[in-house]
């Protein structure tokens, strides 16, 4: 049997989807789950017939993937990931890529890119008004007076 190219643990509807997605781009994934019975399930249903591997252990999994193995943790944010991430992998090597991937990461760096435009924005206005202020006080005419 041929090793996969990426691996997935976390079968729930996104983790299945992605899994699918891989698999029609031509790759072979290996998939995980902590339930083994979702792993069964996915594999002799939507997954049948495809160059998709079950595992039913994490040394299964790694076993079955190509090295520097390439793995994604596709579980709900939080304790579960942290969890998962403190078991080591067995044969653990440091080429070994993990891509966590959770919503709070991605909203977070949305919300800095956002806070980040609208400083820049800010400095830009500022920048503006400092450069009109003073060409506002190098062009006046000698005999204007400003009216307080």
């Amino acid at each position: 049997m041929s090793k996969a190219d990426i691996g997935l643990i976390g079968l729930a509807v996104m983790g299945e989807n992605l899994i699918l997605n891989m698999e029609s781009k031509g790759f072979t994934v290996a998939c995980f789950n902590r339930t083994v019975s979702k792993v069964d399930d996915f594999v002799n249903g939507r997954a049948k017939g495809k160059n998709i591997i079950g595992c039913h252990s994490i040394q299964e999994f790694c076993a079955n993937l190509k090295t520097p193995r390439k793995v994604m943790l596709m579980v709900k944010a939080g304790q579960a990931v942290d969890r998962r991430r403190q078991q080591p992998f067995p044969r653990y090597d440091p080429q070994n890529k993990i891509c966590r991937k959770q919503r709070q990461t991605l909203y977070r760096h949305r919300r800095f890119r956002r806070r980040r435009r609208r400083f820049d924005r800010t400095i830009d206005y500022a920048r503006r008004f400092a450069r009109c202020v003073a060409c506002c006080k190098t062009n006046l005419p000698e005999n204007f007076r400003s009216y307080r």
